[in-house]
């Protein structure tokens, strides 16, 4: 499968990872733009631009995802599919582009917790479970059609950073395991 990967921070590596593992084609990368920080204000590149660039792929960093220029090189890829995870809400114009739409890693059980900080919300409401889910993007924020789900425990002492990165390293098998079924 010809996959564009969409996503920025840290929490996403896992799934680059996986689907580096997998045999699955990674054909470009979409991140966010760089930012100034420190003192310095010197620009540092997102985590999963640094990885793409380390494994040699092109990277994509527009301003605004509904740009005819970029949407027409996203399609020069030729993707199958897009991998979204913990990236921003995408424009028709992006859903469209890979031949079988987009793929979204979420942070909980859909349609429980849609929207912003599922993992936060979880912990505020006391759950003692959430889980990971992966779907078909749409127009409606965390809207699509629902592929595979995955139930997770929540450990009594775990605060919203160590849940989602537990969240998301799990996630990454789902994300393959969705990859792999959708290719069947």
């Amino acid at each position: 499968v010809r996959v564009v990967f969409m996503g920025t921070p840290d929490l996403a590596l896992p799934t680059l990872n996986a689907l580096d593992e997998s045999g699955h084609d990674i054909v470009g990368v979409v991140t966010g733009l760089d930012k100034r920080v420190g003192r310095s204000k010197k620009l540092r590149p997102t985590p999963v631009k640094v990885w793409a660039l380390d494994h040699n792929l092109p990277v994509f960093q527009p301003e605004d995802l509904s740009d005819a220029v970029f949407c027409k090189n996203l399609a020069d890829l030729k993707p199958d599919i897009c991998v979204v995870v913990a990236f921003r809400i995408l424009p028709s114009q992006a859903i469209c582009i890979a031949k079988n739409g987009c793929v979204n890693l979420h942070p909980s059980m859909l349609p429980d917790l849609r929207g912003a900080a599922p993992v936060n919300w979880a912990l505020i409401r006391g759950y003692t479970q959430t889980g990971i889910s992966t779907f078909l993007i749409e127009k409606r924020v965390d809207a699509g059609g629902i592929l595979l789900q995955k139930a997770v425990n929540i450990e009594s002492e775990e605060d919203a950073g160590a849940l989602s990165i537990r969240l998301m390293t799990s996630g990454a098998k789902l994300i393959v395991k969705t990859l792999d079924a959708l290719e069947k």
